[in-house]
């Protein structure tokens, strides 16, 4: 009787280790492309975002008399409102207020509250994850005001809002 050739102990060691080594490399490579697909994916997400706010600030400033940056956030005092739901422009006084609440597991939210003087106070959400946001002229639009001290907005206004994933964006909105 003839037997067959059979793997021995350091032979079938060495396959395991070696299938290991594969497999483990495999696993750290799928690790990083997912790793790496997910944080493309909160990029994007804050730049739609950050893209949607600066429309609705632009929305705010470009009719802005004048501004001031808060420790809590930013008020306006413009030319011009937004009309409820449908984010037309009607052309009368009022103050806007772009507020950051902070607190709970979502992390900072920003109100945008228009008060057009009506008794009747048009509070929104701005956008989530926000951090802070201040205000200043843009350089070279003149001296700047103390904080908290209205400046005008002839020049435009430079924007920045601070992200909870430690990003930022920065913009600047001129006056028509």
């Amino acid at each position: 009787m003839r037997r067959g050739r059979a793997m021995t102990l350091v032979e079938v060691t060495l396959a395991l280790a070696l299938s290991t080594l594969l497999a483990v490399g495999a696993l750290r490579a799928t690790t990083a492309l997912a790793r790496s697909d997910r944080a493309a994916g909160q990029l994007d997400a804050e730049d739609v975002r950050a893209a949607g706010l600066e429309r609705l600030l632009e929305m705010d400033l470009e009719h802005a008399l004048r501004f001031r940056s808060r420790p809590e956030g930013l008020e306006i005092q413009t030319l011009a409102r937004l009309r409820e739901g449908t984010w037309e422009v009607e052309h009368l006084e009022s103050a806007v207020t772009y507020r950051v609440e902070r607190g709970g597991s979502a992390g900072g939210v920003l109100l945008r509250v228009q008060d057009a003087g009506d008794g009747r106070p048009l509070v929104e959400l701005a956008a989530r994850g926000v951090r802070g946001l201040s205000a200043a002229r843009p350089a070279g639009g003149g001296s700047a005001s103390g904080a908290g001290e209205w400046q005008t907005a002839a020049d435009g206004v430079a924007v920045k809002v601070e992200f909870e994933r430690g990003t930022a964006a920065q913009f600047v909105v001129r006056r028509k």
